[in-house]
């Protein structure tokens, strides 16, 4: 009698245990969104938190870029940072503006550009300029590499925010900041010419990247439950 009981609660247990999981998931996840607004992503910034290499906020960008798209809750339009809508886009119309393609295609038409309802910003920041020290700087992949051992950055809390706002009268609709207490940034590295990079092995291969990466999901999906509650048109 006694091993059934225990048979019984064990299995109680692993029961419970997983519908609890499957709810404290259901936490960290996209909410099903009926309501997809076009939306494009404004500038990355970074205040406090130096990364030896501007483009860090480059690649955090293009990391939010991809968290949007692939949540299914929105219909990104591309926005480079140079040009009028992006770097490739604006070489295929200047190529056909100047006849320089070849007559019939279908390719590169003007006046068809789809315009954004909706602007996405987000910063990351440091809680004072002193905690963030001089190691991150180690990181960056601009200003050369860093030889054995680790860097080790004395930053304690890393926080960010993200904002959507409309991008005919500039309200702000919903906005979110989540943060991360005692971040380990701490990256080993072996030899002198090694660089930690700052495109997809930012996110993977070090402390400081699995962070941001998460700090981008977390204020994405508290935003995006604002607006599918409160959705706009």
């Amino acid at each position: 009698m006694k091993k059934k009981l225990i048979f019984t609660l064990a299995v109680l247990g692993f029961v419970v245990g997983g519908s609890f999981n499957a709810w404290a998931k259901k936490k960290d996840e996209f909410p099903i969104c009926q309501y997809k607004p076009i939306v494009a992503v404004g500038d990355f910034t970074t205040e406090n938190l130096f990364m030896g290499n501007r483009e860090a906020a480059i690649n955090m960008r293009d990391e939010l870029v991809n968290q949007l798209v692939n949540s299914g809750c929105y219909k990104v339009v591309e926005r480079g940072r140079k040009g009028i809508v992006s770097s490739g886009y604006d070489r295929e119309q200047g190529i056909k503006a100047v006849g320089a393609s070849r007559k019939g295609q279908k390719g590169a038409k003007s006046g068809q550009v789809t315009l954004a309802e909706k602007i996405l910003t987000c910063a990351l920041t440091a809680v004072s300029k002193d905690n963030t020290g001089g190691g991150i700087s180690g990181l960056g992949g601009g200003l050369g590499g860093f030889g054995g051992g680790g860097v080790k950055v004395k930053s304690s809390k890393i926080e960010m925010t993200c904002r959507i706002y409309d991008s005919s009268t500039s309200e702000i609709h919903a906005s979110a900041t989540n943060s991360k207490s005692k971040v380990d940034t701490g990256v080993a590295a072996g030899g002198g010419s090694r660089t930690m990079g700052l495109g997809a092995n930012f996110y993977t291969g070090n402390p400081l990247g699995k962070v941001i990466r998460k700090l981008i999901r977390k204020n994405l999906i508290d935003i995006t439950k604002r607006v599918q509650k409160n959705p706009w048109g």
